[in-house]
């Protein structure tokens, strides 16, 4: 039976990858070592490389945006800007959002960052960037750190695909220019115990969470509930496994579980979704549909 109760989670209680050893050539990384991190249902990062300066960047300019008057936030909004067939970017206003088979609209509100180049021939499919006018350094941050975050996804994929074994220009392929999206959050304060967002699994290859606000986070592991809680989790990544890797696996590696609580305290947040680009075939169902259709008929059951 599986339980709502939440049990606190400890670095020490998982599995940690190393950044750095997967990036360097010289340093053959165990393939076991990798597998075992994706088995157990969540990866955590150490030495990542991601600057704290720019992640702090990030949540400041993040503020700053969200606590704009809402008439001047909704000029950026996704529903008034010219968006691209496979992907949102912008300003997407509180409750926008709802996880399946849930009625109830999460209680937060975000901001879509997308890369800022790619092919030509992308551009029907692929949004573009709408940068708030009024934050002078928001573009800069959110690029560097998106180009940051883009990085590390990258490097756990190619390695992943290579263990699953697909071909390393089927892997180049698939990931070059991929239609991934930064998403940052604001969860507003509340009085009473609850979820503020539903239960749910991500579209995605993976998900990458840095350190947010506050606690909030919780993922589900065995079917128990656990929150990441303790200064030990500030300078390390949580990896969220999504349904396009669990596709590309053969349902070998099981997508991530994962809500949030609400807190007492405003929380922002911001995660990484890491995609393949559009073309992409995935085996779905019994059937083979584009990663860009995929993703469209999620956005669609999200309400986006």
């Amino acid at each position: 039976m599986k339980s709502n109760k939440t049990h606190q989670l400890k670095v020490e209680d998982l599995k940690i990858l190393d950044f750095e050893k997967l990036c360097v050539p010289e340093i053959i990384f165990p393939d076991a070592e990798l597998l075992e991190s994706f088995n157990q249902g969540v990866i955590i990062l150490e030495n990542h490389q991601v600057s704290k300066n720019l992640l702090n960047q990030a949540y400041q300019d993040s503020f700053n945006f969200f606590h704009l008057d809402s008439d001047i936030k909704m000029k950026y909004a996704y529903q008034n800007t010219k968006q691209g067939a496979y992907g949102n970017t912008g300003y997407f206003p509180f409750g926008s959002e709802k996880a399946i088979s849930v009625d109830v609209n999460d209680e937060k509100e975000f901001f879509h960052v997308a890369r800022n180049f790619f092919p030509s021939s992308y551009s029907e499919f692929y949004s573009k960037n709408y940068w708030p006018e009024e934050i002078d350094s928001f573009k800069d941050t959110f690029s560097n750190l998106f180009n940051q975050l883009e990085f590390i996804g990258s490097v756990l994929c190619q390695n992943i695909l290579r263990i699953l074994g697909y071909e390393k220009s089927y892997i180049s392929e698939i990931l070059v220019a991929g239609n991934s999206i930064l998403r940052s959050i604001k969860y507003p304060v509340t009085r009473e115990d609850g979820i503020c967002a539903a239960p749910h699994t991500g579209i995605q290859l993976i998900g990458i969470q840095p350190p947010a606000t506050s606690k909030g986070l919780e993922i589900n592991l065995n079917g128990k509930w656990y929150q990441p809680t303790g200064d030990e989790w500030n300078d390390k990544l949580i990896i969220n496994i999504g349904e396009m890797l669990g596709h590309l696996s053969e349902n070998k590696f099981k997508p991530t579980l994962h809500r949030v609580a609400k807190t007492q305290i405003e929380r922002h947040a911001i995660v990484f979704f890491y995609h393949p680009n559009h073309l992409t075939k995935i085996k779905y169902k019994n059937n083979t549909i584009m990663a860009g259709e995929l993703i469209k008929n999620r956005l669609s059951e999200l309400g986006l």
